[in-house]
């Protein structure tokens, strides 16, 4: 079972490449995921390789921050997944000619309307002021330190 934000990421390069898109740009893009060693078994028919049977996975590039539920006159409404801060740079996942664009948190508004600097809590909803568009169903990731 993959998480939707493995999807996305993956659905979304492959249809990047499928477009004819920088074909190295996308192989990039499946970086940003966790997963394990990746294989051609597949894609080039009879292979030997067709289970990857090491257990090693990396934990991917970037580090899935948030859904998005809504965005509405440069107000972003997200749904917290992992902890983010006021400052953080965060990486917009999107269909959309947003994606890629990166997007600073500043003051953040808690589901009950507390202002505060730390979104801790997960699942809660938070807004904060957001200057590139989103839309529902993108995601914020943030790339690993």
């Amino acid at each position: 079972m993959k998480s939707e934000y493995y999807l996305a990421t993956v659905i979304n390069a492959y249809r990047r490449a499928l477009d004819g898109q920088d074909i190295s740009l996308c192989q990039a893009e499946l970086n940003h995921v966790a997963h394990r060693a990746y294989t051609t078994a597949y894609a080039l028919g009879e292979n030997a390789q067709t289970v990857n049977y090491d257990d090693a996975q990396t934990k991917g590039e970037s580090e899935y921050i948030a859904n998005v539920l809504a965005w509405q006159d440069g107000v972003a409404t997200v749904e917290m997944r992992n902890r983010f801060k006021t400052g953080d740079v965060l990486q917009v996942l999107s269909p959309t000619p947003s994606f890629g664009k990166c997007i600073t948190v500043g003051e953040l508004t808690d589901g009950k309307g507390n202002i505060t600097d730390d979104a801790k809590l997960v699942q809660e909803r938070y807004t904060f002021a957001c200057p590139v568009p989103l839309r529902a169903g993108d995601f914020l990731r943030r790339e690993r330190i």
